[in-house]
């Protein structure tokens, strides 16, 4: 029975040929294409992730030696081909490091990808006009120089030590989004965690929803724009830069000033929380809240 249904099936296939609904040389291109997929670039990816699991990688040598390993993608073709394959192999969202060296060595400027699966670490130290339709885990944009639209959510990490252009996230994200960013721009489309801009030292990160506690917690320099409201301990350790809240804070934010709450062990820098100013270059202000 199986061989007549693969023979009625190779029948069918030769009459949608002969009707033209089929090219034979884009089937036998797109075959050989797969060869190379399956046998080359996903070989030595799989090889690349055996090593990672053995040899513990930290992040920056995990992104280095992809250089070490042969068959890696030309194109951006090859890497979405590349991807795909991934995804269907369990415990591999950490590929990011892999993939993300992938995309800095090619030389198109404009890339984009679909992620069916969420990876971690994708978009680091980008180079690139990087667009990722699709969700993606911890660390987008991790050292990133250029340019990255995420079109959809990201867990955590998003932006840090971020040193270039911009990173924009069409969704959500986790804790300590643009954390310990150098330079550039982070445009958070809705909501963020705990702790954006944490350890802050330049840069604009810009929320456009709520954001949760500890906004610009450690922050040295730079600015943070909440759009919408935050929760607690706002500007915690506060050294420099300015952090400005269009909408309200949480109970606890607005203080007593002797409180823990807004204001804690502050030595530089603005707050400002529903047009008043509380902080400026480090001295309360004396505002009370309504």
């Amino acid at each position: 029975m199986e061989s007549v249904n693969k023979m009625k099936d190779a029948n069918e296939y030769l009459i949608r040929i002969h009707k033209n609904e089929l090219n034979p040389e884009k089937i036998l291109q797109d075959l050989i294409f797969k060869e190379y997929v399956d046998k080359d670039l996903y070989q030595s990816f799989k090889q690349w992730s055996e090593d990672f699991e053995i040899n513990d990688l930290s992040k920056e040598k995990a992104y280095e030696c992809t250089n070490d390993y042969p068959n890696l993608p030309e194109t951006p073709e090859e890497i979405q081909a590349l991807i795909y394959k991934i995804e269907s192999e369990p415990n591999l969202l950490a590929s990011g490091h892999y993939i993300s060296y992938c995309i800095n060595k090619i030389p198109d400027e404009d890339i984009e990808l679909e992620m069916k699966k969420a990876y971690s670490y994708l978009g680091e130290n980008n180079n690139k006009n990087l667009t990722i339709k699709g969700d993606v885990a911890d660390w987008v944009g991790r050292k990133n120089k250029g340019k990255i639209l995420v079109k959809g959510n990201a867990e955590n990490w998003a932006g840090a030590y971020m040193d270039g252009k911009e990173l924009i996230i069409e969704g959500n994200t986790g804790y300590l989004s643009g954390a310990y960013m150098k330079k550039g721009e982070l445009i958070i489309k809705k909501n963020c965690g705990d702790e954006p801009g944490h350890g802050l030292c330049g840069g604009c990160i810009i929320v456009e929803g709520d954001a949760d506690n500890y906004v610009g917690a450690f922050m040295q320099e730079g600015q943070i724009f909440v759009k919408g409201n935050v929760n607690d301990n706002v500007g915690d350790h506060l050294e420099g830069g300015n952090i400005h809240i269009k909408g309200n804070a949480g109970k606890k934010c607005l203080f007593p000033i002797n409180s823990n709450h807004l204001g804690n062990n502050i030595t530089g820098g603005t707050i400002e929380i529903n047009s008043k100013l509380y902080y400026c270059n480090g001295l309360y202000t004396g505002t009370i809240p309504d």
